[in-house]
């Protein structure tokens, strides 16, 4: 039982950085896109 909640922990751990970079990088899609629609138009 103990290997099982270690093995359920371990893999929300893993789910959860999974999670985070997966918003970093809409972040960073979101703020080139934004950046380029400012500075494309004059």
């Amino acid at each position: 039982m103990l290997a099982l909640a270690h093995f359920g922990m371990s893999l929300c751990t893993w789910l959860f950085f999974i999670g985070i970079s997966g918003s970093l990088l809409v972040i960073l899609i979101s703020f080139f896109e934004d950046l380029h629609e400012l500075l494309g138009k004059d």
